[in-house]
């Protein structure tokens, strides 16, 4: 069976308004045809893409990059956030103030600030700009698709965070209430030699200059939550290290998921 020719990829430019009925229909059908034949406009959109970047905070910092109100205000994200957004939000103007994690806790420290944009790992955006503001997933993307909708390549604004290697949410399962006591017992013993920096706002963030381990108390399940990004899979396995040598100290029983 002879495969149907794929049809000339025609595509809306950034910047181009669709002004007739007749104009918006052709646009459909030239991209329904383009999707039927399998014909992206760009190679750099495939699922392995998108999957690839799910684990990273690229939406959140290019929201920042295209906020209307972003220079000289303060930024603020959870403590599970990569640490490229401080080099990225003072590069752009802003303030980046980490805080801890959880929906309330983040837009308590909103009205507290008056920052124009939150964000936490998991993906939940706070908007405080244009009209009253919005903490809602289906405007995130419409403001997400507004920003993509001025360039010629997606793939250039997605990929414009440094990479890492980082892990997932990992989680020690406890009884109920033990996982504050473990992470109250890691703040007052633990010792990470070298760190330039322990984050003590929400758990325990050890942060190095090329690595950086959390270790926090889930507000919601009795676990404690961990999450490790580092430049390379040394410095990943390093933090990893000097963190289970640090909660197995204070709760020799824990099981630690790596």
């Amino acid at each position: 069976m002879q495969r149907p020719q794929r049809p000339q990829r025609t595509r809306t430019q950034p910047g181009t308004r669709i002004t007739t009925p007749e104009h918006a229909w052709a646009v459909l059908r030239a991209g329904n045809a383009r999707f039927m034949a399998d014909a992206r406009a760009h190679p750099h959109e495939g699922l392995h893409v998108r999957k690839r970047l799910a684990g990273k905070q690229n939406p959140f910092a290019i929201f920042f990059g295209c906020a209307d109100s972003r220079v000289g205000a303060e930024i603020i994200f959870d403590v599970k956030c990569t640490r490229a957004l401080f080099p990225w939000i003072r590069e752009r103007g802003g303030r980046p103030l980490m805080w801890k994690t959880g929906h309330s806790l983040i837009k308590a420290k909103l009205r507290e600030t008056g920052a124009p944009l939150a964000g936490e790992m998991s993906g939940h955006v706070f908007f405080k700009e244009r009209w009253y503001g919005f903490d809602d997933g289906v405007y995130a993307g419409a403001r997400l698709l507004e920003i993509l909708s001025r360039v010629a390549d997606v793939s250039v604004p997605l990929e414009s965070l440094p990479d890492s290697v980082n892990t997932p949410e990992l989680q020690i399962k406890l009884a109920e209430g033990e996982n504050f006591k473990l992470i109250e017992k890691l703040q007052r013993e633990a010792k990470f030699d070298g760190a330039t920096d322990v984050i003590t706002i929400d758990g325990v963030r050890a942060e190095y200059p090329d690595v950086f381990g959390l270790a926090r108390a889930s507000n919601t399940t009795p676990v404690v939550v961990l999450r490790f990004e580092g430049d390379n899979a040394a410095a990943l396995a390093r933090i990893q290290a000097a963190f289970r040598s640090a909660i197995l100290a204070v709760a020799p029983t824990a099981q630690l998921p790596y």
